[in-house]
């Protein structure tokens, strides 16, 4: 996460990938800081990589049309 921003950054989750990496999963929206992440962008790079994502949009829901 940028601690300026909030952001996660895909340059950050790119050295954590490996042939091993089965899933990820990250958090829709914060509901302390209230920001909401691209899930469409971080789905699209893990699947390029082989892996699966499990979004946690719990805080997201309530506020927001849910695309599945």
């Amino acid at each position: 996460m940028n601690k300026k921003t909030f952001d996660l950054e895909l340059c950050d989750l790119e050295p954590l990938m490996t042939p091993k990496t089965k899933i990820v999963t990250f958090t829709h929206c914060s509901n302390v800081l209230g920001w909401i992440v691209d899930a469409k962008k971080i789905t699209e790079f893990v699947h390029a990589r082989g892996a699966k994502s499990c979004i946690d949009g719990v805080a997201f829901a309530p506020h927001n049309a849910v695309d599945v």
